[in-house]
């Protein structure tokens, strides 16, 4: 179970060494970024928890590897639930979380608590938490006129933008992880006075947008890991 950059190097990985792998990805940009041969299938589309049963007793796998985003607690559950329930071996890939402590850098629970603590600042908001969270973020006009979205350049990240009455000035669609100067580029060029940011280690690229925006001066707000399942948001 992919959609994340470990996946896709962990499926490539496998398969060039002649292992059928089998990537279950929930979107069709999640298709684009890896490449079907001989020994790698992709399959689209998210999957509730009977229909991966169903997959896995159908397949008859050797083996299933989770390395699903950190924040998709729901996903997780079900690949672990489904597997122990069909006697499939399960490996989950972690993350590494780094704690970092800086005046300028505050902790949150949840997406909720995320935004009273935005409420409590002023100028323009880099989010950068994907486009499932968008509808926290934007319910307060107050608030959804100071955000510059940064999402992936996908028709369905787009369409949830446009959905949360976020215009096209305010939408920033690339595809990461970005480099501590890219993010520092981007806080300069928008005149951010905010980052907000899930704590998704590393290769996600939180580090580096805790470093650019301590180095610019300016506040980083973190969604913790720990806290997911707790909010209505993935």
């Amino acid at each position: 179970f992919g959609g994340t950059s470990e996946g896709r190097k962990i499926s490539e990985t496998l398969s060039r060494n002649n292992l059928k792998v089998h990537v279950s990805v929930a979107t069709d940009y999640g298709r684009q970024v890896l490449k079907e041969n001989a020994f790698l299938k992709i399959l689209e589309g998210r999957m509730d928890s009977s229909a991966m049963k169903e997959l896995f007793r159908k397949e008859n796998y050797d083996l299933v590897i989770d390395a699903t985003h950190p924040f998709a607690k729901e996903v997780s559950e079900n690949i672990k639930n489904n597997s122990s329930e069909t006697n499939l071996p399960l490996i989950r890939f972690e993350r590494e979380i780094k704690n970092l402590e800086s005046k300028d850098l505050v902790y949150t629970e949840n997406a909720i608590q995320c935004v009273d603590a935005l409420l409590n600042t002023t100028g323009k908001i880099l989010l950068t938490t994907g486009s499932k969270d968008l509808k926290v973020f934007c319910e307060k006009p107050e608030l959804r006129e100071r955000i510059i979205a940064r999402v992936l350049p996908a028709m369905e990240s787009l369409k949830l933008c446009y959905e949360n009455n976020l215009e096209g000035k305010q939408i920033i669609a690339m595809q990461g992880p970005f480099s501590e100067n890219m993010n520092i580029n981007q806080i300069e060029e928008y005149g951010i006075s905010v980052l907000v940011t899930k704590e998704s280690g590393k290769v996600g690229g939180t580090d580096s947008k805790i470093s650019a925006s301590l180095k610019k001066g300016i506040k980083c707000i973190v969604i913790k890991k720990s806290s997911v399942g707790k909010t209505t948001d993935d």
